[in-house]
């Protein structure tokens, strides 16, 4: 790419963003470059005219944006562009699950916030249940990787260059397993996720959460959790109190955990399902018939915002319902719409982009002013954050943009980041035709299964998945040259290469056996051999990424999850190779009956199971 130097006129309190931008978006600062005006007031432009630059802004955000769009306007060779915007959002940023596994270094952190001004983002919140150090609770995020007080403040610091608002993510309620399991839990804890509530010393414990945050930030905002606590009420509060209404007993911890807030100079947001479950007689969070009663919703405060969380959903209707019904609480509503990286081995961009196509249409109808983009980790953190900022640029659209269009946000995408928007949707492996819609989680089927229990092998069996992984070996290859990101495309094209030798090897040993193919059966004998140097040479990929993102933390799990999977082939390449030299009469595993994954109505259905310990059978 040739050198691009742009001499900019005045930036103001901006200049360390602009800097920070100029490193990542590839242009130098000179004031031999190309001259470019910058003015603050009016709507959000940039603009070429007699071969000057313009760029006029009301927010950092617009700055920002405008910048990054220009330098790819520039390498575009574009002129006489005059491309207008106007922010309708009071917020629009992402959320990063740090609590899962993959606890982002605070540099990645930082590099990635840098990414996100690009596109025009605001807001980040880091999803950190114990991932923080907290006074007096040595125990709190022992081993977990959580950020020092001064790696948090590097990142403020960064956020604050960028103009973007570093807003806490905590729980103060459910979630918290992974640090209740300790002594210094013990008399704080309803069941083993979910804190106690009007005990005491629970308050003692969140008001040290908030106070360590108040030393940490500068916001006026706090999201405090409040999700999935399902057994609230039902453990050992029920052990002291008997059965009391959970509605009430919720409320009642909003209102404490509120006025702690407050003490610190924070407005709390909380998620909203528990308010809807609870008033739900299937307690189910989108049951559009749940009662919500005036004279319990008028208890939260005024001052907190409900953060409805909908990742799901396909039918702009459903939202647009959702949305009206929060509004009955008559407080600041929240949209947290889903960047698609937490099931499987890769992002899904599919997905991502129908519901939140679907979700921030329903949100434009309603004006909602404030959307947030979630990137969880469940089950470990497997997927790189950085495969989808493709995502993440629909969310930064919706804010800056009158309506959102798919091929305008790619167009968007190379100009605010300089990426190939479609070699972010070939990162999508799981994007494969199938009957059910939510099917999200084959390439982790493929990957973890045990060749010779064969747990997915019904399921598969109607897919051409060998040449489906082909296609996308072929694709990947066609769509490199992707800059400082390029390792993560050489990634997955060798995870594609795996998968195709790997997804239907256990059907093939299987229809070997019962033929007594011997031949046939040392063949798929060797492809194990060379299975358990592929995963070798994988897991080495797999670290590298790992380590280059993410802090060490956590990537034991993968280490664990990959060495069984090695024993485990040198276990199934005995096995076969003694039967075949009639060491012993019989394959135990491959003399059972393969039934459909789930139940006898998955038949020729792919399905969205994602977590590692269900793709076991112990």
């Amino acid at each position: 790419m040739i050198a691009l130097n742009l001499n900019i006129n005045s930036t103001g309190d901006f200049e360390k963003g602009i800097s920070r931008i100029a490193k990542v978006r590839g242009f130098e600062i000179s004031e031999r470059g190309k001259k470019v005006n910058i003015s603050e007031g009016g709507e959000s432009v940039v603009a070429e005219r007699g071969g000057e630059y313009y760029i006029e802004f009301s927010r950092p955000s617009e700055l920002f944006r405008a910048l990054s769009m220009l330098v790819g306007l520039i390498q575009e060779n574009r002129t006489g562009f005059n491309i207008c915007e106007k922010t309708k959002t009071d917020m629009c940023g992402t959320m990063i699950d740090c609590s899962r596994g993959a606890v982002m270094k605070p540099l990645s952190v930082i590099d990635f916030m840098t990414r996100m001004a690009m596109m025009g983002m605001d807001t980040i919140m880091l999803y950190t249940e114990d991932i923080y150090c907290l006074d007096d609770y040595k125990y709190f995020g022992y081993l977990r990787g959580r950020y020092s007080d001064d790696e948090i403040k590097e990142i403020c610091l960064a956020a604050e260059e960028l103009k973007i608002e570093v807003i806490p993510c905590i729980q103060t309620l459910g979630h918290l397993m992974k640090t209740l399991r300790w002594g210094y839990a013990n008399d704080m804890k309803d069941d083993p996720d979910v804190l106690l509530i009007d005990e005491e010393k629970t308050y003692v414990f969140i008001e040290a959460m908030i106070k360590k945050w108040r030393t940490l930030c500068k916001t006026d905002k706090i999201h405090i959790g409040m999700d999935e606590a399902e057994g609230v009420g039902l453990g050992e509060y029920f052990n002291r109190h008997g059965y009391c209404d959970r509605y009430e007993i919720m409320l009642r911890h909003v209102q404490r955990v509120n006025d702690i807030a407050a003490k610190y100079g924070f407005k709390p947001m909380m998620w909203s399902d528990m308010f809807f479950k609870i008033g739900s007689k299937k307690r189910d969070y989108y049951d559009l018939d749940a009662e919500i009663l005036p004279s319990l919703s008028e208890k939260i405060p005024t001052d907190a915002s409900l953060v409805y969380w909908d990742y799901y959903h396909h039918d702009v209707e459903l939202y647009r319902t959702m949305l009206k019904k929060h509004k009955e609480f008559g407080r600041n509503i929240i949209f947290a719409g889903g960047a698609w990286l937490w099931r499987g081995l890769c992002p899904h961009y599919d997905k991502t982009f129908d519901t939140t196509l679907k979700a921030l249409s329903a949100c434009d109808d309603e004006q909602i002013k404030s959307v947030i983009a979630t990137m969880w980790g469940d089950d470990g953190g497997e997927v790189s954050r950085y495969t989808m900022l493709l995502g993440l640029q629909l969310f930064a659209d919706y804010s800056h943009c009158d309506k959102l269009n798919i091929e305008n946000t790619k167009e968007n995408f190379k100009l605010c980041t300089g990426y190939d928007a479609d070699a972010f949707i070939a990162l999508d492996f799981d994007n494969i035709p199938a009957k059910k819609k939510d099917a999200l989680a084959t390439s982790k089927q493929v990957f973890y299964q045990d060749v010779l229990l064969g747990l997915f092998d019904k399921n598969f069996a109607e897919y051409d998945l060998e040449g489906y992984y082909d296609g996308i070996i072929d694709k990947l290859g066609a769509l490199s040259n992707q800059g400082d990101i390029e390792y993560l495309f050489e990634y997955y094209r060798y995870l594609a290469e795996i998968l195709k030798k790997k997804c239907h090897l256990g059907v093939k040993i299987r229809r070997a056996y019962n033929a007594n193919d011997i031949d046939e059966l040392l063949k798929c004998a060797d492809v194990l051999s060379e299975l358990s140097d592929d995963y070798k040479e994988f897991y080495k990929k797999l670290c590298s990424v790992w380590n280059r993102e993410n802090k060490p933390f956590g990537f034991e799990v993968f280490e664990e999850r990959i060495g069984g999977m090695l024993m485990r082939f040198k276990s199934c390449d005995e096995k076969i190779i003694k039967y075949c030299r009639a060491e012993t009469e019989r394959i135990d595993e491959l003399e059972e009956e393969i039934l459909w994954y789930g139940d006898e109505n998955s038949k020729g259905e792919l399905l969205s199971e994602h977590f590692y310990n269900n793709m076991r059978v112990f």
